[in-house]
């Protein structure tokens, strides 16, 4: 079975997509995959994989064609090793053929969120909420289209995880999501006082009254999230930031391991949040190399929101960073149990032998605060394309 789609964007084609996927699950009553994606070039097809439908159906194999990449052409479904019958072709050809991709509905999907043990203040937008659930933990609870209750907890996990790399910075520690459920509605909520303290902080947490608080602008950049008007590469970049964090939420001094691997991640973060900047992309004509660097590029974002004499502190985090993942040159031996033995090492920068690593605890504070600063830039970090996920446009 063969169906002609000719869509004209990626965002037409994985909206049919989640469409024809609730309308088998709604017609047939499962739709499970054996997730094998192939893609050949030349033949310029993508072999999604087999799908189970219900009531003993043969396994279908889908794939689709492209002329643009992520734009299909045309789908083909086909039964992967006994014949379908002619009926259920038909019905399979009709429903395929008739996906309705507007007629997405609005879902409530609420998510556990775990971090310092600091309640969240409460926040009531527009399209999420963030309230206290019974079980002490923070929820968010965002509204999203979707064309069925599985397709939402797919379209809204991603979102959530969104929330929480930005929340992430916002606190300067991590924020994780777990147990994200359908619920019926936003939780009854009224908004509790924004941040009102120093816009400029550096170091620990925006605690007021023993709570984590959000600013104006944080709150309504979140809403911009959920709607798909935020860059990726920001919200990517924040997701390098939280993963950092939540590897040393639980430090010991003998998991040098996890402290170069947050360092590699925090570093990383400027590296995705350098690339919102222009800059210069020419190479040099003696040497061909590029002109502005990852590394330059690195220390001059830092350098936009530091002052010029920690421009050497980020630099050599950066050097110990490349030296780490090109060379294996870790920051420690991780033999400390207690009992310092110092001995020197003529290739560390001190002189001396590193038993154990120390948190990253500054480079963290100063990689944050950029984030909050950029964060307050629309030009920045808001996107005129939509991504239509949490709107009624289509």
């Amino acid at each position: 079975m063969q169906i002609e789609l000719n869509h004209t964007s990626n965002q037409q084609s994985n909206r049919y997509l989640r469409a024809l996927y609730a309308e088998l699950r709604a017609q047939f009553g499962r739709c499970v995959w054996h997730f094998s994606p192939k893609k050949d070039t030349q033949a310029r097809y993508v072999q999604l994989g087999h799908m189970q439908l219900g009531n003993g159906l043969p396994n279908q194999t889908v794939w689709v064609t492209y002329k643009k990449r992520g734009v299909i052409k045309a789908l083909i479904i086909r039964s992967l090793f006994t014949e379908t019958a002619k009926d259920v072709q038909e019905k399979l050809y009709e429903l395929a053929a008739n996906i309705n991709i507007s007629k997405a509905r609005t879902f409530y999907i609420a998510a556990c969120l775990e971090t310092i043990e600091y309640p969240i203040a409460s926040v009531s937008e527009s399209h999420y909420v963030i309230s206290q659930h019974e079980n002490g933990f923070n929820r968010l609870t965002i509204r999203a289209l979707a064309f069925d209750k599985e397709d939402a907890l797919v379209v809204a996990g991603r979102l959530i995880n969104d929330v929480c790399d930005f929340l992430s910075v916002s606190f300067n520690t991590f924020v994780k999501s777990h147990g994200p459920t359908a619920v019926a509605a936003f939780p009854s909520v009224k908004s509790d006082n924004s941040y009102r303290g120093d816009p400029e902080w550096l170091d620990d947490h925006p605690i007021e009254d023993a709570k984590l608080r959000l600013s104006d602008e944080q709150q309504a950049l979140i809403n911009d999230i959920i709607l798909g008007q935020v860059k990726p590469s920001f919200i990517e970049a924040c997701a390098h930031f939280n993963n950092a964090a939540y590897l040393l939420q639980d430090y010991q001094f003998s998991r040098t391991d996890l402290v170069d691997t947050a360092t590699v991640l925090y570093i990383s973060s400027l590296e995705v949040l350098a690339n919102l900047f222009p800059y210069d992309t020419s190479s040099c004509k003696t040497c061909n190399q590029t002109v502005f660097s990852i590394r330059k590029r690195v220390v001059k974002l830092f350098s936009t929101y530091h002052p010029e004499h920690l421009v050497k502190f980020i630099d050599s985090y950066y050097q110990s960073r490349s030296k780490y993942l090109h060379a294996g040159m870790a920051s420690a031996r991780g033999n400390y149990y207690g009992v310092s033995i110092p001995l020197l090492d003529p290739s560390s920068d001190n002189g001396c032998h590193a038993q154990t690593s120390f948190i990253p605890i500054n480079l963290k504070d100063f990689i944050s605060f950029i984030f909050r600063q950029v964060s307050k830039d629309s030009q920045l970090v808001i996107t005129s394309e939509q991504n239509l996920i949490a709107t009624d446009k289509t």
